[in-house]
């Protein structure tokens, strides 16, 4: 949601599983042992294709963002299933966002930066999700094709009642903004959770 006027720029596709017997799952639940058994890629398989055929069908001039995990970023496959996937729905590439996470960065950071620079040299944007609570070196950051950065919901939540936590994001919107990278607050949910 843009704090300038209010309205809806980009939506996030998370993922649910809905359980025979347990319910409704969060990705906590389940992505960690996909990870582990290897199933993590046929699952962001699913995600992207599915998440980028709900966008073609939506406004043109909304955004979405997909997450990806480190051992996604591995995968020589990923560059041109998102490519494909785009192309089959009719979606222009810079509606796309590609979520990583510090931690998935700094994994491999050799490995992610090929990837990364493949998805900016194909129009795909890259945001670096839960900022600030990873290792990322700064010097690492600004050499990297970065769109944007999401700060972690921590911060954004207990930011009006913690003066260190305000401090932590306003510093990270100042380093965004210098840097060149838009900047998302993820779960700010009260007039009161946001800063300009």
């Amino acid at each position: 949601m843009s704090l300038d006027d209010g309205s809806v720029d980009a939506v996030e596709a998370l993922i649910r599983w809905q359980h025979p017997t347990l319910g409704l799952l969060s990705p906590d639940r389940f992505i960690p042992l996909a990870e582990q058994t290897g199933l993590i890629d046929r699952v962001t398989e699913w995600v992207v294709k599915r998440a980028i055929s709900d966008l073609g069908s939506w406004r043109e001039d909304l955004c979405m963002a997909v997450n990806v995990s480190a051992r996604n970023l591995g995968h020589a496959g990923l560059v041109d299933h998102l490519i494909d996937s785009l192309e089959a729905a009719a979606v222009s590439p810079d509606r796309l966002y590609v979520e990583i996470t510090e931690t998935a960065l700094m994994t491999d950071p050799e490995r992610a930066a090929v990837v990364l620079e493949h998805l900016h040299n194909a129009g795909i944007r890259i945001s670096i999700d839960d900022f600030g609570t990873g290792q990322t070196s700064l010097s690492y950051l600004s050499a990297l094709p970065i769109d944007e950065i999401k700060i972690d919901r921590s911060f954004i939540a207990d930011m009006t009642a913690s003066a260190g936590h305000s401090a932590i994001v306003r510093s990270i919107v100042d380093l965004g903004h210098n840097l060149g990278f838009h900047v998302v607050g993820e779960g700010v949910e009260t007039p009161k959770s946001h800063l300009r």
